[in-house]
Order: structure tokens, then sequence, then C-alpha cells
């Protein structure tokens, strides 16, 4: 319920700003942000009140999809992971609908003595390259990988 805002490059903290309800992950498009607080909802906030301008409910099939995590804003969609999935997903932000959709269950036979590896729960973007990095609690490594449409 309370968000911490930095300045940079010091690291000091400005402010700390109040909402309601959880942070599970949290993306922006260069203007708003978008948070997600584990249901099937995706917040578009003001980034200095921190207040919800609109909200987006995320749908896969016509089905609502909840335990929305990590995400980031790529090419004007929203992407993100479903928490305890192995799945990434394309979020149109527009219509909260699913337009794509990645599953990596591959992944966890690539992590090397990592007994206490959990759900995939990271991914980050390289606007440079174009891959994306991939994650997950307590995962002894980071993949990188080429989404190929």
């Amino acid at each position: 319920g309370v968000a911490h805002v930095y300045d940079v490059p010091s690291l000091k903290e400005r402010t700390t700003l109040r909402y309601s309800g959880e942070g599970w992950g949290i993306a922006t498009d260069g203007k708003w942000l978008y948070m997600g607080d584990g249901t099937d909802k995706i917040y578009k906030l003001d980034p200095v009140t921190f207040k919800r301008v609109s909200t987006i409910a995320v749908t896969f099939n016509g089905q609502s999809l909840g335990m929305i995590n990590e995400m980031e804003w790529i090419d004007g969609k929203l992407w993100a992971n479903v928490y305890l999935t192995d799945a990434v997903v394309e979020i149109d932000p527009k219509t909260g609908a699913v337009v794509g959709f990645i599953d990596l269950p591959e992944l966890r036979g690539r992590l090397k003595n990592n007994p206490e590896a959990e759900a995939l729960n990271g991914i980050a973007y390289n606007a440079t390259t174009g891959n994306f990095y991939v994650a997950g609690k307590d995962w002894n490594r980071i993949f990188e990988i080429e989404i190929i449409k």
C-alpha cells in the first residue's frame, strides 16, 4: 500500500505515496504507470499521485485471467508473467485481451542444482536486441529468449 519514489541517480527517497491494494508488477508507457495486484485487473495510474485513472480487465479467449504479475511495456503492449505458471502473455492495454502467449516450462529443466526454484516470476526487455530476459523466484539463472511471432 506504499510506493516509494526515489531520485535518480542519487537514489535518495523523495516521497512516499499511499495506494489501495497490493502491487505485484508495474510498467510504464512513458506517460502512465500500469500496476497489477495479482487479480485479473491492471490499473492505469497517474505517476505523480499514484491515483487510479482507469482499470483494464485481462481476458484470455474471453475468460477472465488472474494472477497477472511482473509486467513490461513493449511496443504498445503489456507483457506479463502469469504467477504460478510458466506462461508469459502479451496484453492489449486498450481491450485487456491476451493477444499472445508464450509457454516456457522447458526452462525449469535448465536450472542446475536449484531445488528451491519456484515460479516463473520476472521479465525484462532489451530494446536493442528485441530479446527478453526471464527468471523466477529463487532461480539461479536468468534466461535470454528471442520471441518469434
